[in-house]
């Protein structure tokens, strides 16, 4: 496991914070973390050990302005690729697979249409539509709603929401972690009820936020704006999971994205929500493992 303060210096001079978790031998996967997330969601939702002997090797990085990230002004979606591949060098790591969870989704897209030529295998779980998707808020959560039009339009407003839910997670709670469940489909209450689940959401959003509210709205702000991405340029095959009883991000995001993309695969999930098990996350790793390993690279 890398410590939480390890970190590398792109070319332009920000930092980067990483950390691994899982089988330091297995297959290495970078999986990009939500909105709000950091680079430690799979171990601070799991535990350290939990995917150890697993055969996937866990790297997260925390986007620019998240964590302990540096903020990176303007940047967008196609901005990415670049700090994941200054991580892998740093690792010394070639080739590679990419998993996006939630907001992670679209930074998907815009490595497998930079970096085919490293990657084994990319995946989405419960990914973000780009602002171009129709409807794009119908069915979205309600933050989500608010926030990608607070962010676009009123950025010091955005700032202030932002900051103010992490002091309620910080000083109350159970307050903010009732705030979530009015957002939550039953398949997720039943996940988020767990007192080791609510308190790793809750600290989820305190590490996305400990330099301040700036990278999360940002992020938002980089969301709510047409994405630019080149989806009829991707080749590479994409895997997509998503869930029919998602209430966080609707389901016609995941279709919108799949449609666009050539060589991509829809897995619906019968009565899943947007939260996800351990053992859901260990098919997805697992697939990505699979898919990883020597003379079973996707191409």
């Amino acid at each position: 496991m890398a410590e939480n303060g390890a970190t590398v210096r792109t070319g332009d001079g920000r930092t980067l914070a990483y950390a691994e978790t899982g089988d330091s031998g297995g297959a290495p996967i970078f999986v990009f973390h939500g909105l709000p997330g950091s680079r430690s969601d799979v171990e601070r939702s799991f535990g350290r050990d939990v995917l150890a002997g697993s055969g996937v090797r866990v790297i997260g990085i925390d986007r620019p302005g998240f964590g302990a990230s540096d903020f990176q002004p303007n940047r967008h979606f196609d901005d990415w690729p670049a700090d994941v591949a200054a991580v892998a060098d740093q690792l010394g790591i070639d080739r590679f697979g990419v998993l996006g969870y939630s907001g992670g989704g679209p930074y998907v897209v815009a490595c497998v249409h930079a970096l085919p030529d490293r990657l084994t295998f990319a995946g989405i779980v419960s990914g973000d539509g780009p602002a171009e998707t129709p409807h794009f808020r119908d069915g979205m959560g309600k933050t989500d709603a608010i926030m990608t039009r607070l962010a676009r339009l009123a950025p010091p407003l955005a700032r202030l929401a932002i900051a103010q839910a992490a002091k309620q997670a910080e000083r109350s709670p159970e307050k903010f972690s009732r705030s979530f469940d009015k957002e939550l489909s039953p398949p997720d209450l039943e996940i988020h009820r767990d007192p080791a689940t609510r308190q790793a959401v809750r600290e989820l959003f305190l590490e996305s936020t400990r330099q301040g509210p700036a990278g999360v709205v940002h992020d938002y702000r980089i969301w709510a704006r047409p994405s630019g991405l080149p989806f009829e340029e991707v080749d590479f095959p994409v895997r997509v999971w998503h869930g029919d009883a998602d209430a966080i991000v609707p389901m016609h995001h995941a279709e919108y994205v799949v449609g666009r993309l050539a060589n991509a695969e829809l897995t619906v999930l019968p009565g899943v929500g947007h939260l996800h098990t351990l053992e859901r996350w260990r098919e997805f790793l697992s697939a990505a493992a699979t898919a990883s390993q020597p003379g079973r690279a996707a191409h």
